[in-house]
Formats: C-alpha cells, sequence, structure tokens
C-alpha cells in the first residue's frame, strides 16, 4: 500500500516520533524483503507449471500473514 501511495509504512500509520517511526518503517522493509526473497524462492522451482508456482508463492504468503486461518 505504501508503495502505490508513495509514503511511509509510518506515515501511513500515524508515527510521528523520529526514533518509533524510523524503527517501524525498518522493521516494514525488512519482513517485507525477507517475505518477498521466500515467495520467489518458492516459486522458482524448474519442472513446475505456472499454477503449482503460483501455489508455492500463495502459501508462503498465508504463512507469513495467516491468511484464512480465522474465519
Amino acid at each position: 500500500m505504501c508503495k502505490a501511495m508513495r509514503c511511509r509504512p509510518s506515515e501511513l500509520m500515524g508515527f510521528d516520533e523520529y526514533p518509533m517511526a524510523f524503527y517501524f518503517d525498518r522493521a516494514v522493509f525488512y519482513f517485507g524483503t525477507h517475505v518477498e526473497n521466500e515467495m520467489e524462492k518458492a516459486g522458482s522451482g524448474k519442472g513446475k507449471s505456472e499454477t503449482q508456482r503460483q501455489m508455492a508463492r500463495n502459501m508462503v504468503m498465508q504463512r507469513y500473514l495467516g491468511v484464512g486461518q480465522f474465519r
């Protein structure tokens, strides 16, 4: 969302104080980079169809964000 709106995560969440905003932005960056790398690894298997690669990327996203755990 921040990429689309071209703002920092701390601005989106309303953090004004410097140390808190800086560390929050850094944590979001590291988390996002880690998840993107894991998704790239999961979706880069040779011999897999595009559907299988997409399912592997979705499973990584579900593991980190807990999508679909609560109903």
